[in-house]
């Protein structure tokens, strides 16, 4: 709590220009909710017309702050995002606020662009990274990424997890007893953007195997995006649109996770995780893929299973693995919710202040001229 006492004095500007309500969003109001719970005044800056980030702040009791009140009196300033954090460079030219960022995904999009706008974009966000006091990973696969791009130097990188809020002991036992009354149709559910590089359609390929082999089982996709219209296509082609539930966007997806026996992230990609993380959390076995973040958060055989990526036959002998043994995938799910206490939203908030703490001692003790 040394950290917090000495940050807390000066106010941390969380900074964000998405107006959707995903991973990122979701985890930089409950890391803003958390730095005030231990004595920090931390508030949020997003864009004009970010009305689903707003009103969630507002419900979570987080003081709104105008732009002018925030870039004239932020000591830290934290930009989870590229727009942000090209907004967020300009202002720690002329103010002496400490500059952090975090990088939240394996591919930002200044590293999907292409031809002269790439290189461009590249050249910008690099630019930008050499004013950072402290560049935040979320995942030690997107600090890998991050360093194999040359976006930054190893010594600015630390990685600090994304926070969840751990499910509550009493959802957790109604969880419990929900399955085990559901357990002649047990439920697998996935969640996330409906975008074509989040391969649902591994999961849609992997249905009809699943119910060739376990007889009655019922999937949640819970998710909107541009690829929802494909997907469900490509369901009812298979076959196994009446197996399947689309739920949308969900505010809250804890009702989901409460009734359901799986959980599983096609994602080759996964910066961190933050749904995977939930998941465990209500004592799920979680099924990911061996590439990007989640595998970070699952022990192959301890807490889930890990699996090949864009492998649908895998994926389908993961599910039924666990399907045909209530037992063991019990067990799993014990300790799935153990290692998900890892990732709580107090511990990311307590690490996230000894980085801010840690910066502005840097910041102090460099040169004037080298600011």
């Amino acid at each position: 709590m040394r950290a917090s006492n000495r940050v807390s004095h000066g106010l941390v500007l969380q900074v964000v220009s998405s107006d959707a309500l995903a991973g990122t969003e979701r985890h930089v109001i409950g890391l803003t909710e958390a730095l005030r719970g231990i004595g920090c005044d931390a508030r949020i800056l997003s864009r004009p017309g970010a009305h689903a980030v707003q009103a969630e702040a507002r419900r979570r009791s987080i003081p709104e702050i105008t732009p002018v009140a925030a870039w004239r009196n932020a000591k830290v300033v934290h930009a989870h995002d590229g727009v942000s954090s090209a907004a967020a460079s300009l202002f720690v030219v002329s103010r002496d606020a400490v500059f952090v960022r975090s990088q939240h995904f394996l591919e930002p999009g200044s590293a999907t662009r292409r031809k002269r706008l790439g290189q461009l974009s590249l050249a910008v966000h690099r630019q930008i990274n050499r004013r950072v006091d402290q560049y935040v990973a979320v995942s030690e696969a997107a600090r890998f990424a991050a360093l194999s791009r040359g976006d930054i130097d190893d010594a600015r990188v630390v990685v600090v997890p994304s926070g969840i809020h751990v499910a509550p002991e009493g959802n957790v036992a109604s969880a419990r007893a929900w399955r085990r009354r559901a357990s002649s149709c047990p439920t697998v559910v996935s969640a996330g953007r409906l975008e074509a590089e989040r391969r649902f359609d591994v999961l849609l390929r992997a249905v009809p195997l699943v119910l060739r082999e376990s007889g009655r089982c019922r999937f949640v996709v819970a998710g909107d995006g541009s690829h929802a219209d494909a997907l469900r296509g490509l369901a009812a082609k298979l076959s196994v649109d009446r197996y399947i539930t689309w739920t949308g966007w969900l505010d809250d997806i804890g009702p989901a996770l409460e009734q359901a026996h799986i959980y599983v992230n096609t994602w080759p990609h996964e910066g961190f995780g933050m749904a995977t993380a939930e998941a465990m959390s209500y004592e799920l076995p979680a099924i990911v893929t061996s590439s990007g973040a989640a595998a970070e958060l699952v022990s192959d055989g301890v807490s889930g299973r890990v699996i090949p990526p864009d492998d649908h036959v895998a994926l389908a002998q993961a599910i039924l693995g666990l399907l045909s043994n209530p037992v063991s995938a019990q067990r799993l799910g014990e300790r799935a919710r153990c290692q998900a206490h890892d990732y709580s939203i107090h511990r990311s908030a307590t690490a996230m202040l000894a980085v801010y703490d840690a910066a502005r001692r840097s910041r102090a003790a460099r040169p004037t001229k080298q600011r």
